[in-house]
């Protein structure tokens, strides 16, 4: 159990990030913000972009970010972070899937898992990508260890691919239309 400030997610996030194990990361957050990225310096200190460039740098790996933005929640400086990942380097496997339906879009959940050796790691929560949750507020967020199998994966894994397919359906030329219209509030 991680448990922010005193054992904050966004250095568990980036141990996993900067970690072998792990070749496709899934993240589903109400919220994201650029504020996200690092820590203040001294103890505990993180660099998430960094770890998510390294993580990205290995073959073979992807990420899948599907983020909300209820009571405007997500900056567009947060995700902009996410499509420079994208862009900084050759053969990037970056996903975001804006959630637009009408309900409220409300999980923090975090996905690690390598096909290959059939092993994962889920973090369920309530910490957003923000730097409020991942350093300062007191969060609270349970760390799983298993095999793809099991029965927590599979949930996690069905939940992951229909959010992103029901994102999907849109064609990316809309989606595009669709981030700029949550977070900047036009039509």
């Amino acid at each position: 159990l991680h448990q922010g400030p005193f054992d904050t997610i966004g250095l568990a996030l980036q141990n996993h990030l900067l970690s072998d194990d792990w070749t496709r990361v899934d993240i589903a957050v109400a919220w994201i913000n650029h504020s996200f990225s690092n820590s203040p310096s001294g103890e505990g200190v993180f660099d998430l972009i960094q770890a998510f460039e390294t993580f990205l740098d290995r073959d073979d790996t992807e990420l899948h970010l599907t983020f909300g933005n209820s009571l405007h929640g997500s900056e567009r400086e947060g995700v902009d972070l996410f499509r420079d990942l994208a862009l900084g380097g050759d053969g990037r496997a970056v996903n975001l899937y804006a959630f637009q339906g009408s309900e409220t879009f409300h999980p923090k959940a975090y996905m690690f898992s390598n096909e290959d050796t059939q092993r994962g790691c889920l973090l369920v929560g309530s910490a957003n990508l923000t730097f409020s949750a991942l350093v300062n507020n007191y969060e609270a967020t349970l760390e799983i260890a298993a095999g793809l199998a099991d029965e927590d994966f599979v949930a996690a894994r069905e939940f992951f691919d229909r959010m992103q397919a029901y994102e999907q359906q849109r064609g990316q030329e809309e989606h595009e239309v669709v981030i700029d219209r949550l977070l900047l509030g036009g039509e």
